[in-house]
C-alpha cells in the first residue's frame, strides 16, 4: 500500500483527515496525493496515524535541490543587500523569481527557511572539511580541517549565518543543530590535545568577526592567519 500525507490546518485531524485514517486499511493507489495541505502547519499525518515531519515525504530530487539552493541563495541576497531584520518570504519569493506558493511548497514558514539556510551553512563546513581530510567521515575530521572549512567559507554562508543568528536570539532553540555541530567540533579538539581547542576558538573567533563586519582584514592578511594556525593545528604534541 502506498503512502500520503494529510496536513492538519490546527495540529488537529480535521474531519476529511480521520475519515480516512479510519479506512486506512483500504487500497491507496501510490502515486496520490491530497492538496487540501495547510501551508503554515507543522505537523503532518500519516495513513497509519502517526505523526511525521513535513520534509520526510518530499524526496531529494535533483529539481528539488537545485529548487532549494535557488531559494536559499536568494535569501542570503536579501540579507545583504537589506540586512537580516528585513528577510521575508515575500522578499525571498521575489528575489528568487518565484510564487510565494512555490516557495512555500520547500520552505513552508520563515522558521523553515532559517532552519534550511542552517542546514546548508552546516553542510557546507563538513564537506569542506571532509574534503581537506580527502574525503573521510565527518567523525574522523580534525581541528586542521575545521580552519581550512572555515576559511573557504563564501558570502552567501556569511549572510545565512548573519540571519541565523539574528533569528536566534528571539528563538534560541533554533540554534539547537548548530550547538550539537560545534559539541562535536569541540570533542574533537579536546581529544586531539595541545593547541586544538584554543585553536577551534581563534578560527570561530575570526569567522563571527567576518561575518558581522567586525573587522577589515584583506585576503593576504586572512591567508597569513589560517595558514599560521594550520600550522599549529599539524604540529604533534604542542603545548602544554
Amino acid at each position: 500500500m502506498g503512502m500520503f500525507w494529510i496536513c492538519s490546518t490546527d495540529r488537529q485531524a480535521t474531519g476529511l483527515d480521520q475519515a480516512m485514517l479510519g479506512n486506512r486499511r483500504k487500497s491507496v493507489a501510490p502515486e496520490r496525493t491530497v492538496k487540501t495541505c495547510s501551508m503554515a502547519s507543522d505537523e503532518l499525518y500519516r495513513l497509519d496515524g502517526s505523526l511525521g515531519n513535513r520534509y520526510a515525504h518530499r524526496m531529494n530530487s535533483p529539481t528539488t535541490l537545485s529548487a532549494k539552493h535557488k531559494i536559499l541563495h536568494a535569501a542570503a541576497a536579501v540579507v545583504q543587500r537589506v540586512g537580516a531584520g528585513h528577510l521575508t518570504l515575500e522578499a525571498v519569493a521575489e528575489e528568487a523569481q518565484l510564487s510565494k506558493g512555490g516557495l512555500l511548497y520547500h520552505f513552508p514558514t520563515k522558521r523553515a527557511l532559517l532552519q534550511g539556510m542552517l542546514e546548508h551553512v552546516l553542510r557546507q563546513v563538513q564537506d569542506r572539511a571532509a574534503e581537506a581530510r580527502d574525503g573521510e567521515t565527518t567523525e574522523e575530521i580534525n581541528v586542521s580541517a575545521l580552519i581550512a572549512a572555515q576559511q573557504s567559507q563564501d558570502d552567501d554562508e556569511r549572510a545565512m549565518s548573519r540571519a541565523i543568528i539574528a533569528a536566534g536570539a528571539e528563538d534560541p532553540s533554533l540554534l539547537d543543530p548548530a550547538r550539537e555541530q560545534i559539541e562535536h567540533w569541540f570533542g574533537v579538539a579536546r581529544k586531539e590535545g595541545g593547541y586544538s581547542t584554543l585553536l577551534l576558538l581563534a578560527v570561530e573567533g575570526l569567522r563571527l568577526l567576518e561575518m558581522l563586519d567586525l573587522v577589515e582584514l584583506d585576503q593576504l592578511e586572512l591567508r597569513r592567519l589560517y595558514g599560521q594556525m594550520t600550522e599549529l593545528s599539524d604540529v604533534a604534541e604542542v603545548g602544554p
